[in-house]
């Protein structure tokens, strides 16, 4: 018997994970911690993501991974530097 999606679906019909890789690239987000901790800014993020990916109500369809910034620059003066702006 073939397991089924809470739409319904079959987990069999859906397509391999080989040729969703194929179809389109994972896309990496990483965010500060008080963007990843603020429903509202997480949300405002998101529609911003989906209006540059090419769907604004939302980011469905995309493989999208989110980590939360670990990477810093720091220059001569001993401040940080937003390497993302």
């Amino acid at each position: 018997m073939d397991a089924k999606l809470a739409s319904g679906a079959s987990v069999a019909s859906l397509p391999a994970a080989s040729s969703l890789a194929a179809k389109s690239a994972a896309i990496r987000v990483t965010l500060p911690v008080n963007v990843a901790n603020d429903i509202d800014l997480f949300g405002k993020m998101l529609r911003e993501l989906g209006d540059r990916i090419g769907c604004k109500p939302c980011i469905s369809g995309s493989a999208c991974f989110f980590d939360i910034e670990r990477d810093f620059v720091v220059n001569p003066a001993a401040q940080i530097v937003n390497v993302f702006k």
